[in-house]
């Protein structure tokens, strides 16, 4: 089975594969949700927000899904994107894997109006799951310029944050727009990609032609461990016009 973006163009025998995490593997996923579980718990436990920017595609609703399955004792508000992403995948939930699952969670889980959000950040304990999941605009960031100076919120990173995302600047340095901050900053490994192992194996098995390694940072690197492999490998740049002749 391909992770997520793995792409075989078979009649040129090209690989093109998803490259996020060539130079690294993930953590034990099963560890990885109940640490996501724990953070929110001692947030509640401490009377704060937990903020969660989420990819509204697949994360967010894994995420929610994950929590109502433990039962956190107080209200899951889905906002922004991710909610809208959410009313579509459970419209058309025949098509997924564990779309009914999905749905049994989406009662337990509110979602936000605009015109709500400010009463919902006075009335206390509460998870919010929203887009951007970098943080950069939208509700997610109207929402942490909201609970950033206070120690008792925390905000939690289930996903890569892309160099120069607001969300990247956070977890490096605890900064927002060159200020410190006091929330909690809290990265949960919930990816779906493949790691390095996954990566090359995959790879090895295909034994592709060409290799384009795409999505991802630091990736000449990648492109030099392959062709030490003996593979034939680059990776595109915007300059890049003619890849494959």
């Amino acid at each position: 089975m391909l992770k997520a973006n793995e792409v075989i163009v078979e009649d040129l025998n090209v690989l093109i594969t998803e490259s996020t995490y060539h130079d690294r593997e993930h953590e034990d996923r099963k560890k990885e949700e109940k640490r996501l579980v724990e953070i929110v718990e001692r947030t509640i436990e401490n009377s704060g927000i937990c903020l969660i920017p989420a990819f509204a595609v697949n994360r967010a609703q894994e995420v929610f899904t994950i929590l109502v399955k433990e039962k956190i004792q107080c209200p899951i508000y889905v906002d922004g994107l991710a909610k809208k992403a959410t009313i579509i995948i459970n419209k058309y939930k025949k098509y997924l894997k564990e779309g009914d699952v999905i749905e049994k969670a989406i009662e337990k889980i509110e979602f936000v109006k605009k015109e709500d959000r400010k009463k919902i950040l006075k009335e206390g304990s509460c998870v919010i799951i929203c887009g951007n999941g970098f943080l950069n605009g939208g509700p997610a960031e109207f929402y942490f310029r909201k609970i950033k100076d206070h120690e008792e919120n925390s905000v939690v990173f289930v996903g890569y944050q892309v160099e120069g995302s607001n969300g990247r600047k956070i977890l490096e340095n605890k900064t927002f727009e060159g200020k410190k901050i006091k929330v909690l900053v809290e990265k949960v490994d919930l990816s779906s990609h493949a790691g390095k192992k996954e990566l090359i194996k995959f790879i090895k098995e295909n034994n592709p032609e060409k290799i384009f390694c795409v999505h991802g940072e630091n990736l000449e690197s990648f492109v030099e461990n392959l062709k030490e492999m003996g593979f034939e490998a680059i990776a595109p740049s915007i300059q890049n016009r003619v890849f494959y002749e």
